[in-house]
């Protein structure tokens, strides 16, 4: 059941929701606010990895934070201030403002949780959403006040431990995060994506988007120093314009596009790991320039941008 408590302990009504319908043989979607359907093979429809709108191989920029709170920077995701971001690491329950303008300088802190395995985050409007691998997502509001202590609910639904949740995105058009499921990065189990909707504040009844990690390693093959593991999702976000959806995998550093509208996979190519060591949030900025985070295996934490380039 979903539920929501909030620090005053506020339930809401328990809603009751079906599991079914979470395998498929490909990438599942049905429309983007509609339950899933099953995509087939022949409705995929996957291109060459050159028309990728993005060159992989070559960042515009590289931001490094000088900040030992972003060793483990795990999730990303645009203000609606340009060269603003928000962003979350392992271990904390803190939101740290980041100006790519002054270089990734934090220019703010936000702390609601003392401890917690925190792996996405997003903001919606003036609402930071935060959500940790066991599936509890924070609603963070009333932040901008920095002498007192921002307003935070918490959602609860029948998603746990056992899904690992890596990934948070929003789509503006279904007005829905998306949460994405690591799963166990050592089976071939179905990556699953559930919508939350922030008007109902409902998980989906069913996922509304999955990935076959088998699909994935047909199309770029595992090479022979890889680990015996499987795409797993690390960071989602929604390309401005197209609606697409990207995935990042930090096991075996792979990027995965699905159409937004059909679910049909489009893209799946590598992450070169001498560039992104181990790739976990995504965003886009509102021209359509990708920047993706990388912890700092010990070192400082970064993020690669990726400008949108034009293909003929």
């Amino acid at each position: 059941m979903l539920q929501k408590r909030s620090i005053v302990q506020k339930p809401l009504h328990p809603v009751l929701f079906s599991l079914t319908g979470l395998l498929c043989l490909l990438v599942f979607a049905g429309s983007r606010c509609e339950a899933s359907k099953p995509v087939t093979q022949s409705g995929t429809s996957l291109h060459s990895s050159d028309s990728l709108p993005y060159d992989l191989s070559a960042p515009a920029k590289k931001y490094i934070f000088e900040d030992p709170a972003l060793i483990e920077i795990s999730g990303i995701g645009f203000t609606s201030t340009p060269g603003i971001l928000v962003s979350i690491a392992d271990e904390k329950g803190e939101v740290l403002m980041i100006d790519l303008n002054q270089e990734g300088k934090v220019i703010q802190r936000i702390p609601f949780k003392e401890k917690g395995d925190f792996e996405g985050i997003e903001m919606v409007g003036d609402t930071i959403y935060a959500i940790q691998s066991n599936a509890k997502l924070f609603e963070i509001t009333n932040w901008k006040n920095t002498g007192t202590s921002p307003t935070v609910n918490i959602y609860t639904s029948q998603l746990g431990e056992e899904n690992d949740i890596e990934g948070l995105g929003y789509d503006p058009v279904s007005r829905q995060l998306l949460i994405a499921c690591k799963e166990n990065p050592e089976l071939k189990t179905t990556r699953n994506i559930w919508g939350f909707d922030l008007t109902t504040k409902q998980l989906s009844e069913k996922p509304k988007y999955a990935i076959d990690p088998n699909i994935i390693d047909k199309l770029v093959e595992p090479q022979e120093d890889d680990k015996e593991r499987y795409f797993s999702s690390s960071g989602i976000a929604v390309q401005p314009g197209t609606g697409d959806l990207y995935v990042t995998s930090s096991a075996l550093k792979r990027l995965a596009v699905i159409d937004g509208h059909s679910g049909a996979l489009k893209w799946a190519v590598r992450i070169d790991r001498q560039l992104l060591a181990q790739p976990e949030g995504i965003a886009f900025d509102k021209d359509g320039n990708m920047y993706i985070s990388s912890e700092g295996k010990k070192q400082q934490g970064y993020i690669l941008k990726y400008e949108k380039r034009k293909l003929r």
